[in-house]
């Protein structure tokens, strides 16, 4: 739940309804290492368009860079159910399944790449990455 301070912040930082830039802002707060603003904003974003993928991918890393990797799996395992023929969540959850020394469960969303017919080369790289630390 985002406080009213949050809130005041947010209006600060975010003025308008484009919530494609406020993932920018988002993503460039996280890069700078700023993680609590970035997920803050990738939650508003997230209750204003429910969906919106890319905030879910960057929360899913944030929480991963925190070494909080169950919370990053379970938000990027639901990335790509709700967005199965989206390249980046896959190659977001395969780094936090390497990450986190989770790397049979590569396999299970390799089979799901496939079906989905979204193989390219950084996604078989990362699922090899995996396999090979097994």
């Amino acid at each position: 739940m985002i406080s009213k301070e949050e809130l005041v912040w947010i209006s600060s930082v975010f003025n308008g309804k484009n919530y494609d830039n406020a993932y920018k802002i988002a993503r460039e707060l996280a890069h700078d290492g700023n993680y609590e603003k970035a997920l803050v904003l990738a939650e508003y974003i997230l209750e204003k368009t429910p969906g919106h993928i890319d905030a879910m991918i960057l929360q899913g890393r944030i929480y991963a860079w925190k070494k909080h990797f169950s919370k990053a799996i379970a938000i990027l395992e639901a990335a790509v159910d709700e967005h199965p023929f989206y390249h980046d969540a896959y190659a977001a959850l395969l780094d936090v399944y390497y990450w986190s020394g989770n790397n049979a469960r590569a396999l299970h969303i390799y089979q799901k790449i496939k079906e989905n017919h979204i193989e390219t080369v950084e996604l078989v790289e990362k699922v090899e990455r995996c396999m090979n630390q097994i």
